[in-house]
């Protein structure tokens, strides 16, 4: 049976809407190739993505944590923006109880303050990606541009619901006590926490950080033990599309609840706080 030329249209239409709506639209290599901002190094943003994303009140980066180049990438963002007169607060997936040991730490950079810190001083097999060498080190970095650091994080025991409803109010506290700051959050769980924002007056952009592969240091929920773990190769459009190592990407549509993403081709794993020289 032929179908009426109107009907097919329609047919398509509706395919096309439930496939944007549901965040599997993904953007072409062509969009891509002409769109991409490319970064030489993480913590060397380009300009041009700072400029794209300083409008916004919060940008939100959605991670997987235990890399050494996201973090990189948050410093390389914040001081992209500080360098374009926008005061940043960055907002972490620390346990809102650790603001005090992180206050104390940008104000002095005593690392013996962390080593003090229920959160740092975990044994490494314990640790996650939120305590490693790699973020004490953006920690470092973000003192030398004066920035504020905010603690976002909800207690471990608390459900993955009740752990993104207290980071959507811890955040969106932050953002009332600050009048003219712009906001980088780093969070695992972004596209819960996005969600939560959406009613929100002020103005939220969202990343995802697409990571080709590589290794990170990661945790076994079973086991209950965290060790570096290899990335398999994820090819996609975003590997695909351009060879460079590093960019960031304004899309046009949602891309699995996202704006944006960070790429990075091959990511390195960043060791707990305490396994290494500091």
């Amino acid at each position: 049976m032929k179908l009426h030329p109107i009907t097919v249209a329609c047919a398509q239409a509706v395919a096309l809407f439930f496939i944007s709506q549901s965040g599997f639209s993904q953007s072409s290599v062509e969009f891509i190739q002409k769109n991409r901002y490319p970064i030489k190094d993480p913590s060397l943003v380009n300009e041009g993505f700072a400029k794209r994303l300083k409008p916004f009140r919060v940008v939100l980066i959605s991670e997987m944590p235990g890399t050494n180049e996201t973090p990189d990438f948050i410093f390389g963002l914040a001081k992209a923006l500080a360098k374009l007169k926008q005061a940043v607060i960055v907002g972490l997936d620390f346990p809102k109880s650790e603001q005090g040991s992180i206050d104390a730490f940008m104000k002095s950079g005593d690392l013996s303050t962390l080593k003090k810190s229920t959160f740092f001083s975990r044994p490494p097999p314990e640790q996650d990606g939120r305590s490693s060498l790699a973020m004490v080190r953006l920690l470092n970095k973000l003192r030398t541009i004066n920035a504020q650091v905010v603690c976002l994080g909800a207690t471990s025991s608390d459900s993955v619901q009740e752990q993104a409803n207290a980071m959507a109010k811890n955040l969106i506290k932050a953002v009332s006590e600050s009048e003219r700051s712009q906001l980088i959050v780093l969070v695992e769980k972004g596209k819960q926490l996005n969600k939560l924002l959406a009613p929100e007056r002020f103005s939220t952009i969202s990343l995802s950080t697409e990571l080709h592969s590589g290794k990170r240091w990661a945790c076994n929920a079973k086991k209950r033990r965290c060790s570096v773990q290899t990335l398999a190769p994820k090819p996609s459009v975003y590997s695909r599309a351009v060879d460079y190592n590093y960019y960031g990407l304004i899309e046009t549509n949602k891309t699995k609840g996202y704006d944006g993403v960070f790429f990075a081709r091959e990511v390195t794993a960043a060791l707990p706080f305490g396994t290494a020289a500091e």
